[in-house]
């Protein structure tokens, strides 16, 4: 069957666009086909965290930060959503730590878990406690200035 010039231009620009979008995601590190959890953590700062920045439980990378909104009419402005592997159940008492990842001020998510082994978890959308955890950079600051 014979087909237009138009018609195969259009199915080539679909066929672009389609790879673009798949490539961009996977140069972001964004796992389209694999199902994600999303959990939440209210912070006082950001401390430099950005979106797609990792996810780590003891230093395993699990997942990305998916979202940061700022609502300032509570007291932990910042609010955090991360996607992380589905096959992933966090138990009762896990802290989402905001970290220093690297030398030169990037941030990143990890997840403290508890000592003791616990049978309950949270649900998927669940707001977790959260802590800030100073990086190198801060304790040599703080040890200059004091």
């Amino acid at each position: 069957m014979k087909y237009s010039r138009e018609v195969k231009v259009g199915v080539l620009a679909l066929i672009c666009a389609g790879i673009l979008y798949f490539g961009f995601n996977f140069l972001k590190g964004v796992n389209i086909f694999s199902p994600t959890d999303c959990y939440y953590g209210y912070f006082e700062r950001s401390n430099g965290l950005t979106e797609q920045a990792p996810v780590y439980i003891l230093g395993h990378k699990v997942g990305l930060v998916e979202s940061i909104t700022y609502d300032f009419t509570r007291t932990p402005a910042f609010v955090v959503g991360v996607n992380i592997d589905k096959g992933i159940t966090l138990p009762m008492g896990t802290e989402m730590a905001l970290i220093a990842d690297g030398l030169l001020g990037g941030s990143a998510i990890e997840f403290i878990l508890p000592p003791a082994r616990v049978s309950a978890a949270y649900q998927r959308g669940d707001t977790l406690p959260t802590v800030v955890v100073p990086g190198l950079m801060d304790n040599l600051q703080t040890g200059l200035l004091a």
